[in-house]
């Protein structure tokens, strides 16, 4: 049975592993099937708006990969780390939001 200590770099480690490889396959294999809720079709630039979204996708997979090998390096920032993740992912999709209404009209 894993520790505490190790669910939570095990979960963060999955978390990474989810979102680089979905980052992955959109930016790069140009699945847009993966992007939910949007019609790429129906978009000004599909293009760009796979490849904003794949790298953002990306991005938040290695954050999610920096905050499981913080985790397991320093198990005395746990306090700060639940409250920087949760941050970083929420500015991270806000960055995504925001960035993505430049496709849509």
């Amino acid at each position: 049975m894993l520790t505490v200590q190790g669910q939570l770099v095990m979960l963060l480690a999955v978390a990474g592993t989810v979102l680089s490889t979905l980052g992955y396959r959109i930016r790069y294999q140009r699945a847009w099937h993966l992007i939910g809720g949007i019609d790429c079709r129906l978009l000004r630039d599909p293009d760009g708006f796979g490849r904003w979204v794949g790298s953002v996708g990306l991005m938040l997979g290695s954050i999610s990969f920096g905050a499981a090998a913080l985790a397991y390096s320093r198990p005395d920032l746990n306090a700060i780390l639940g409250t920087s993740y949760a941050g970083a992912v929420l500015a991270g999709t806000a960055v995504l939001a925001i960035g993505s209404l430049r496709y849509l009209f």
